[in-house]
């Protein structure tokens, strides 16, 4: 009997959308995941779903060009206002949540531009395995 490969489930989208984010079983049952607050790990799921979106990886790709600089669009992600209201988020409600992923160790800001009137480039990081 051979292994069929995972087709995620395209009929849960409401436009048949192929983005989606993903985790695995182990962070998910880890202690340092199950201590964030359920609007953080939430939030995360949402940060996993921008960095894998079109918008997301064309938002990031804009900012590294016009900037001049390089960003894995399969670790770093960025996330503007106008993308964080389709999620029902404003800036002053994800702030908490980004500041809660970072002092547990679930991402990391590389670029703080708050003063820049530009995105905040982040990174997902491992640091909470430690």
């Amino acid at each position: 009997m051979s292994k069929e490969k995972y087709k995620p489930d395209y009929n849960a989208s409401k436009n048949n959308e192929k983005c989606f984010g993903s985790i695995y079983s182990s962070l998910a049952q880890d202690k340092a995941f199950r201590e964030l607050s359920i609007g953080t790990r939430y939030f995360y799921f949402i940060c996993r779903v921008q960095a894998n979106s079109q918008k997301g990886r064309r938002c990031l790709y804009n900012h590294a060009k016009e900037w001049n600089k390089t960003y894995s669009h399969l670790t770093h992600f960025v996330f503007p206002d106008k993308h964080l209201r389709e999620f029902g988020y404003n800036r002053s409600n994800a702030c908490k949540y980004f500041k809660e992923l970072e002092a547990a160790g679930f991402i990391k800001k590389i670029e703080d531009n708050r003063f820049n009137h530009r995105v905040n480039v982040y990174a997902f990081s491992s640091k909470w395995k430690e």
